[in-house]
This record gives structure tokens, C-alpha cells and sequence, in this order.
């Protein structure tokens, strides 16, 4: 039922792997491979403050790819924050707008008319009430 034959290298002989064994194993592997990538971060970090000058003329001669995509990385991040900050900006003003024109609004309907107010907000207050007053009655009811 998905078993998957899997050579085991220890003894060259075939092993049933099971589908949630397979899973595992993948998510083992790609935590090792960012594991790696993130040592290796570290081992650079560490080479960098150690010797600045001799990392920037190796970034500036051999490794200029690296330091062009590293760029390229950070630039693309730059951009992609901006436009989120300015989109963000743009919501939050639109959505003050909003919320000035509705209450605006609402004003002028209850300054027209506010006695249907009023029986709305009582019909509303009597409505809760009762619901309250129902649950709290079928407490007492189904009480031994």
C-alpha cells in the first residue's frame, strides 16, 4: 500500500520503506541542505570579520557573480518592501475614507430620522435579552 523499495547502502540488500518513512526522510534532507547553507552563512560571517579587506577583493575580482546576485537580492527586497508599505499606506487611507463617508452617512439618517433608530436599538436590546434570558432558563430546566 505505497511501500517503496529502497536500496539500504549498509548492506545491499532491498528495504520496504513506508510512505511517512519516505516523508521524513525528504523533510530530513531539505533541513540538512538549509542547515548546510546556513553554516556556511555563518563560516562567512565569521571570514568577514576577520579579514574585510581580503573578502572585498575577493568579492570585487573573483567572486563579482556572487557579490552581483547578492545585490540583486537585496535590491529585489528593497522593492518588494516599498511597494507593500506603499500599498499598506493606500489601504489604510482608503479605509479611513470609508469609515468618514459611513459614519457621515449614518448621522444624517438618524439626524432624519430618529425615532426608527431608537425602536431599531430597542427591538435590538429587547432581542439580546430574550436570547440571554433563554439560554439561561434551559439551564435551570435541565438541572437535577
Amino acid at each position: 500500500m505505497g511501500y517503496q523499495v529502497k536500496e539500504n547502502p549498509k548492506c545491499g540488500r532491498d528495504v520496504l520503506i513506508s510512505p511517512r518513512e519516505s516523508r521524513i526522510a525528504k523533510k530530513a534532507r531539505e533541513h540538512r541542505g538549509t542547515w548546510k547553507i546556513q553554516e556556511a552563512l555563518q563560516l562567512l560571517n565569521e571570514a568577514a570579520e576577520e579579514k574585510k579587506e581580503v573578502l572585498g577583493h575577493l568579492l570585487a575580482e573573483k567572486y563579482s557573480h556572487v557579490r552581483e546576485v547578492m545585490y540583486e537580492a537585496t535590491e529585489s527586497y528593497r522593492e518588494v518592501v516599498q511597494e507593500k508599505r506603499q500599498s499598506f499606506n493606500e489601504a489604510v487611507a482608503d479605509g479611513k475614507e470609508r469609515i468618514q463617508e459611513l459614519t457621515t452617512d449614518i448621522d444624517k439618517r438618524v439626524h432624519n430620522n430618529p425615532w426608527l433608530f431608537l425602536g431599531m436599538v430597542a427591538v435590538g436590546f429587547f432581542l439580546s435579552g430574550y436570547m440571554m434570558s433563554g439560554s439561561m432558563r434551559s439551564e435551570v430546566k435541565y438541572r437535577c
